[in-house]
């Protein structure tokens, strides 16, 4: 009995050796045998990192396989590519881009390298464009004080600064955590009659936003950004600051219809848009535009004035001339500064006079004692050359006489 228990045992001692050995001798490679290497797969980076500009970077590996390569994200696909997505075994790089980031958040993407039974991953990722905004960039306080709430809405750190000429009546209390950070000053009571206002810039690098602050005074009151606003006659949009502690009426009289009260631009409460029409008359023109406050008797005024349409008009374009010559007066309206050019020695400016109207401009056109009719101009232009009219003067040839031989004359043909 117990030489059958020792054969047993013999016999299953020798099939666990035998089963060890047809098992193989790799942890990575199960399949690996003498004859027959294991896989490998090895790639130069675990993360590929980006600008927010985008460009190109890449992956080297090397494999014993075949092996393919792939984007996993599939949001990702609109922004990074690779290339090529497959190889035969041996060394290869890929190539990936990315295109400029215009969110305000950073992106990543995981592309997965397969040769065999063995896989790598490599991370790409792509800073944001870096982002500072504010939701309102001024701030009506009463006199007595009270609590502006800044919203800022940013994905980089930033700082706040006050004016120093405002420090004394702005206090910074604190930041309240939220996706848009909010930053909370207080504003003191103010004894002072007049408007006052300070600025506070919220400021990263070179990102900033300025934020201003207006507190009103103790009495009514009602203050112009500006008096008075000169227009080009092509016509133009102005906008008035009005700072007032009241409430403000415009009046514009009803005889001036070349401006119009802007409402549909209003971007601020204490902002006042007038767009002007273009100037076609030949002269000057001005208005006023009053924002009054009855209750309080107050009033103030901005003058618009708005420059003419340039011109310059001639009476006539063109003169005939005897070849004696004559003296000619050329009638030129015009409402700006004039330079004239003569293109001909024989048309001759005769200085002005007391006499003569000032646009009027009087010429010596001198005789013509050539055979030739001839043709010369006056040319009538701005300073700037910008505008210009030409007049044109024809003159007849000289009354010349040519006798022939026949005649008995000397000359000879």
């Amino acid at each position: 009995m117990k030489k059958i228990l020792f054969c047993t045992t013999i016999i299953l001692l020798s099939i666990v050796v035998a089963c060890t050995k047809i098992g193989g001798n790799d942890k990575d490679d199960p399949g690996s045998t003498p004859d027959k290497p294991k896989s490998e797969l090895k790639v130069d980076a675990a993360i590929l990192n980006f600008t927010v500009e985008g460009g190109s970077n890449t992956i080297s590996l090397t494999s014993t396989d075949v092996w393919t390569a792939e984007l996993i994200n599939e949001r990702a696909d609109g922004w990074c590519t690779i290339s090529p997505t497959s190889g035969e075994a041996g060394e290869a790089t890929i190539t990936v881009t990315t295109t400029p980031n215009d969110t305000t958040d950073d992106r990543t993407a995981s592309i997965v390298i397969k040769s065999g039974t063995l896989s790598k991953t490599v991370k790409v990722s792509q800073k944001q464009k870096d982002a500072l905004t504010v939701t309102s960039s001024q701030f009506e306080v009463a006199a007595e004080g009270g609590k502006v709430e800044v919203e800022v809405k940013a994905n980089i750190n930033f700082d706040y600064f006050i004016d120093e000429s405002a420090k004394g009546w702005i206090k910074y209390e604190g930041t309240r955590a939220m996706k848009t950070s909010t930053l909370t000053f207080s504003v003191v009571e103010s004894f002072e009659s007049e408007k006052r206002e300070g600025k506070i810039t919220i400021k990263s690098g070179a990102f900033s936003e300025e934020i201003t602050i207006y507190q009103a005074g103790r009495e009514p009151v009602l203050v112009l950004s500006q008096s008075e606003y000169v227009v080009p006659s092509s016509g133009e949009t102005i906008s008035v600051v009005v700072k007032s502690n009241v409430d403000v009426a415009v009046e514009l009289s009803a005889d001036v219809d070349w401006i119009s009260e802007n409402k549909t631009r209003a971007e601020q409460t204490n902002t006042y848009r007038f767009d002007i029409q273009p100037n076609e008359s030949y002269d000057q023109r001005s208005a006023q535009i009053k924002f009054i406050n009855k209750e309080n008797n107050l009033s103030e005024t901005v003058t618009v004035t708005q420059a003419q349409k340039d011109a310059i008009v001639l009476a006539k374009d063109s003169y005939t001339v005897d070849s004696r010559g004559e003296r000619i007066e050329i009638e030129v309206s015009h409402n700006i500064n004039l330079n004239i050019d003569i293109s001909d020695r024989w048309i001759v400016k005769v200085e002005s006079t007391r006499a003569l109207a000032a646009n009027k401009f009087v010429f010596d056109i001198l005789e013509n004692a050539t055979v030739y009719d001839r043709e010369g101009y006056i040319v009538f232009k701005s300073q700037d050359g910008s505008l210009s009219q030409s007049v044109t003067i024809s003159q007849g040839q000289g009354d010349v006489n040519i006798e022939s031989p026949e005649d008995g004359g000397d000359n000879e043909w």
